[in-house]
């Protein structure tokens, strides 16, 4: 498997055989009200470049803009229609609402819960996420828990799997 970055949390995983799979798109400036922008700055065709390339799937780990940015998904959603988008199965419906608002069909959107895999191409995608961690252990003060989802964690990582190997996408 190959891994190429973007920016920021902007990566793509490759396997052998060609299955692509861009996680966290987040390749506009002004992020976080107007006050998050790339340095080195963009170039003004990073955006265009990769909406132009072919994607299998894209991943978003979490709601936060620098990992999941509209405008990147909606440009990319608009050059290819039909694109696949896996999230986290999270307590809260935030992060699902929002990608569904940048043009995703609902049959296209992929919620991986945990325990779950998804075959994209060649590669298995897993999705952890915090939403049952115990705050004995990692030392937070709420809980996070299915049953109370106010309190859910809102963010994940990836496992991929292809070629007898291994990337985990921490974000």
């Amino acid at each position: 498997m190959k891994v190429r970055w973007f920016r920021s949390a902007t990566v793509s995983i490759e396997s052998a055989a060609g299955t692509k799979i861009l996680c966290d798109p987040w390749l506009t400036d002004g992020a976080y009200i107007g006050s998050w922008f790339h340095w080195p700055p963009l170039q003004d065709d990073t955006l265009d470049r990769v909406c132009r390339e072919r994607w299998d799937a894209i991943y978003i780990s979490h709601l936060h803009p620098d990992h999941f940015d509209r405008r990147t998904l909606s440009k990319i959603m608009r050059n290819h229609p039909g694109l696949q988008v896996v999230i986290p199965d999270f307590a809260h419906p935030w992060l699902r609402r929002a990608v569904l608002n940048c043009g995703v069909p609902t049959s296209k959107l992929s919620s991986i819960g945990r325990k779950e895999r998804l075959r994209i191409g060649d590669v298995d995608v897993a999705v952890l996420t915090a939403d049952a961690c115990s705050p004995d252990l990692c030392g937070v003060s709420i809980p996070c828990s299915h049953a109370t989802p106010n309190h859910a964690a809102i963010d994940s990582l990836a496992v991929f799997e292809a070629d007898g190997r291994r990337v985990v996408n921490a974000n």
